[in-house]
Formats: C-alpha cells, sequence, structure tokens
C-alpha cells in the first residue's frame, strides 16, 4: 500500500476554545481517535454525535463541520503522492488528494465506534515517536490502524444486519399467528420494540417487500388452499382469512389469480 503520513499527533484545544462549527475542506484523508465527550460533527452533510472512543475518518473533498471541545489523536495520509507544502497542517490552503486507489478504504463509514481504544492509542503514540513519519515501521502501524478500523467496521455491519434478521424473524412469526385477523402495522412493531419506519425498511432489505405485502399474501395463500380443499362458502373463508367484505376478497383474489374463488373451485 503507498501512502505518504503527513502528520500524527495528539490534538488537544484549550479548555477556553469551544470551538463552534468551524468549517473547513478536507485535503487529504484523515483517521482520527476522539478522547473527548460530546462533539457535534457534520461530515458530507450528515450529522454525528462524537464520543470517546469513536474513529472518525474523512475522505478528500468531504466538507467537515464541528462544534465542541476537541481532544483526539490525528492522522493525516496522502495516497497520491502530491507535492505538499512544509510544516503541513489540515487548516492551511491546498491542494485536494486524488480520489484513494484502495476499494476497501473507500468502503470505510466516516464514524466506527470502539469499545476499548487502548491498543488504538498505543499505536497512535508509537506513530508519534518516530521522528521521521515515514520510516518502514511507521508504514506497519498505520496499515494496522487501517484493517483494524476495516475490521472494526464489518463487525458492525454483520451484527446491524444480523439484528435486522432477527427482527424480520420475529415479525414473520407474529405475522403469521395474527394475518386473519385485523392487525396493524402499529402492532407488529410494537411487537418487535421498534418504529414503524425502521420495522418497513427492514422488511424491504430483508425480504423486498412491506409488512402489509406479506399479510395479503399469507392471505390469499390460505385463501386458496381452503377456496380449493374445503366445502366453505366464498363469504365464510374470507371471514376467517381477515376480509371484511367479500366483494373485497373476491376482487383481491382475482387479481392474484387470475380466476375468482368460485370459478377456481370448478
Amino acid at each position: 500500500m503507498q501512502f505518504k503520513v503527513l502528520e500524527c499527533k495528539r490534538f488537544t484545544a484549550p479548555k477556553s476554545l469551544n470551538y463552534n462549527y468551524c468549517t473547513r475542506l478536507v485535503k487529504d484523508f484523515e483517521i482520527d481517535i476522539e478522547l473527548s465527550n460530546g462533539r457535534e460533527y457534520s461530515i458530507a452533510d450528515k450529522s454525528y454525535h462524537i464520543k470517546r472512543g469513536d474513529m472518525c475518518i474523512r475522505f478528500p473533498g468531504q466538507v467537515l463541520s464541528a462544534r465542541g471541545w476537541q481532544d483526539s489523536y490525528i492522522l493525516t495520509l496522502d495516497f497520491s503522492q502530491k507535492t505538499n507544502p512544509e510544516g503541513y497542517t489540515r487548516n492551511i490552503k491546498g491542494q485536494i488528494q486524488q480520489p484513494i486507489p484502495y476499494d476497501f478504504l473507500n468502503t470505510l463509514p466516516n464514524v466506527i465506534s470502539f469499545d476499548e481504544i487502548v491498543t488504538l492509542k498505543n499505536v497512535y503514540e508509537e506513530i508519534i515517536s518516530y521522528a521521521d513519519k515515514n520510516d518502514k515501521n511507521v508504514k506497519i502501524l498505520v496499515e494496522e490502524l487501517l484493517y483494524t478500523a476495516l475490521a472494526r467496521s464489518r463487525k458492525i455491519a454483520y451484527h446491524s444486519l444480523e439484528t435486522k434478521n432477527s427482527i424480520v424473524d420475529l415479525a414473520v412469526k407474529f405475522i403469521k399467528s395474527k394475518f386473519h385477523e385485523n392487525i396493524r402495522l402499529e402492532d407488529i412493531a410494537s411487537h418487535c420494540h421498534v418504529d414503524k419506519s425502521y420495522l418497513i425498511r427492514a422488511f424491504k432489505k430483508a425480504l423486498n417487500k412491506t409488512p402489509f405485502e406479506l399479510i395479503i399474501d399469507l392471505r390469499l395463500e390460505k385463501a386458496r388452499d381452503l377456496v380449493l380443499s374445503t366445502t366453505a362458502t366464498i363469504e365464510q373463508i374470507a371471514i376467517h382469512c381477515g376480509y371484511k367484505t367479500t366483494s373485497f376478497f373476491i376482487k383481491e383474489y382475482k387479481k392474484r389469480f387470475g380466476v375468482t374463488p368460485s370459478a377456481h373451485r370448478k
């Protein structure tokens, strides 16, 4: 991996300096560990509440706004080998480096939360201890940080997907037991302890359909079974499958199967 370390240090602002949404354009790849609590970030128009242990990653060309007192380990990298001025700092004007040529880095989120940061702090401190920030040992330490960030972000993403899937499984089980009743989206969301919008998003991602569409699927599949395998009247089947009116049931049945329930039975 080819890169140049532009700076690595611990930056602690004076206690009297409480930034009120300072804004700047990010020129290079930045990867910091926050040591303070309660900072507010806006990165590429997305807001974040930054707490101790958060790794903050910014990409060239993004706009950063920050508010609150700062205490961070900061690391800035250049992957494009552009010419940087002597005495580099993030706040001076300069050329924005070209897009980073490593796909795995471009998949990293702007904020990654770590439960324990002692090891990360030790890595930053060791990098800081080198007078030559482009010593081969520094490169190894930086790569360790980058791959640690990747591993943590993937673990968080997997856990999030696993949680969403477990919520969808719980919701599907609930719907299957209640689809013939007057079930509402609020009932399903309450059963799963999530809000309605989150439930719909999770369903769309996992099943490519909404909870209501699943209810309709289950009702019509059950209705078809009853039409073809019992002598129950169409009105009885409609009521059993959760339809308030027989006429609406017949309309929905024909839309799904191409024939009315009576014609299907014949």
